[in-house]
């Protein structure tokens, strides 16, 4: 949105996860679970003046399966601030209310980064600590949690530590190399997710 302005738009979205096991021994053979999580509200973008620029969002949701079934609202906010290369944002999440007693899901996280040049070539590099409990439905952990924006993910395991407010710390480091005259662009990347529920998790890979 421009400098002063309100934008109002509606969202929506729609997740589903599903954990089974094929082997373990007898405890564990033929185990499965499902679970589902349906989302549709309004959200406010802010504009503040070319650097800064914020959202915040009411939503309704509906829970299925993992133990908890039912209706809830839930609220995120963001500010954002951007210049040139760099970039930082802060934002965070909260169940007001649900039907099931004693459910929670709350999270806060920063994000602080260095994009590539505009042609996509170049370091790059973000760091995001995120405070929060994992929204696990059942035990389940971060499969259930259907945040679109991954930064905000925290994988728990194990129902009681997944529904605990936990600490974690997601870095990425990338470098973008031109591949000839047309513009594509072959990007590399490391990342790291360690936190208080596993010792992290280790990605290496490439983005065309």
């Amino acid at each position: 949105p421009s400098r002063g302005a309100v934008d109002l738009s509606w969202i929506g979205d729609a997740g589903a996860s599903r954990l089974e096991a094929s082997s373990g021994g007898a405890s564990l053979s033929g185990l499965s679970a499902t679970a589902s999580r349906l989302r549709l509200g309004v959200e406010a973008g802010f504009g503040g003046d070319a650097a800064w620029t914020g959202q915040m969002r009411l939503s309704g949701r509906r829970d299925d399966g993992g133990g908890v079934s039912g209706w809830g609202a839930e609220w995120q906010g963001a500010l954002a601030w951007s210049s040139g290369r760099f970039d930082a944002r802060l934002q965070g999440r909260a169940l007001l209310l649900h039907t099931v007693s004693g459910y929670s899901d709350a999270g806060v996280g920063v994000s602080l980064g260095l994009k590539p040049h505009e042609n996509g070539t170049g370091l790059s590099f973000s760091l995001t600590p995120a405070w929060g409990n994992a929204g696990a439905l059942g035990g389940l952990g971060g499969g259930l949690q259907l945040w679109a924006d991954d930064r905000m993910r925290s994988p728990g395991v194990g129902s009681d530590r997944a529904l605990t407010p936990q600490m974690s710390w997601n870095t990425e480091l990338g470098y973008g190399f031109a591949l000839g005259p047309g513009g594509q662009v072959l990007r590399s990347y490391v990342t790291s997710r360690p936190n208080e529920w596993s010792a992290g998790l280790e990605v290496i890979g490439f983005r065309w």
